[in-house]
């Protein structure tokens, strides 16, 4: 878990906070918990969420994003699948992970007449929130278009920020130590502006080189790794700036 390393990070206070909250005797004996947790994909919400249910005990339950036969859940299904998880689990147990929840606010559907319309009104969906018996982690990459409705609702609103270089590079050590691979001084500073997960994510796929007879080892594989994510994160920001630049 990549809090493990917060020392240097700039979420440390938040953790503090939350650490006390979710270890509070009160969490499970009052109605309406939910905490908003948001930033970039690969950060590290889920895992914050995860380590802190972790250390108090709890069983940490996502609503799922898509069903047992592998079809894609619409924010609609998830919103039901939310409601069943609050009339049906304990609270004394229990906690929800609701992530990627801004879809309920982008979601469009087709109705009888094949037009498009949105959800609609959520005032039961803010109603419900001020009671509900399972306390609820909501997670965002984007607060764009989250109603300050839904905001009023929560007991904290933290976010996870890009991580400062020191604790960029004292993680990126980590990971290279538990995943066996070598990085060059060169490598280290291409991969300060991944998140943790990315990170992660590219020193573990280059690690399953180590074994291999050919020229393919890790070092070469993570080089080429990075270089992708850097030529993939340089298109989205191009095809980002020319489509704000389009004229409607």
């Amino acid at each position: 878990v990549p809090y493990r390393c917060v020392a240097v990070h700039p979420i440390r206070p938040t953790l503090d906070i939350l650490k006390g909250y979710t270890n509070s005797q009160t969490l499970h004996t009052r109605r309406g918990a939910n905490i908003l947790i948001y930033g970039p994909s690969g950060g590290g919400k889920s895992e914050l969420a995860k380590s802190l249910m972790k250390g108090a005990n709890l069983r940490l339950l996502e609503v799922p994003m898509v069903t047992s036969a592998l079809q894609v859940m619409d924010p609609s299904s998830r919103l039901k699948a939310y409601l069943r998880a609050q009339a049906c689990l304990k609270p004394s147990q229990n906690v929800l992970l609701f992530d990627h929840f801004e879809g309920i606010f982008q979601f469009v559907i087709r109705n009888k007449e094949n037009r498009t319309q949105r959800l609609g009104d959520l005032a039961w969906l803010y109603r419900i929130m001020e009671y509900n018996p399972i306390p609820t982690f909501w997670l965002t990459s984007n607060l764009e278009g989250i109603p300050p409705e839904l905001l009023s609702r929560m007991d904290a609103i933290c976010e996870i920020p890009a991580p400062s270089s020191t604790w960029h590079t004292s993680m990126l050590h980590r990971l290279r130590r538990s995943r066996q691979v070598n990085l060059n001084p060169a490598l280290v500073k291409d991969m300060s502006g991944m998140t943790p997960g990315v990170m992660d994510r590219v020193i573990q796929t280059a690690a399953l080189f180590e074994d291999t007879q050919d020229d393919a080892k890790p070092s070469r594989v993570l080089k080429f790794l990075v270089a992708s994510f850097q030529n993939a994160n340089t298109s989205r920001n191009e095809s980002t700036s020319e489509n704000s630049d389009a004229v409607p």
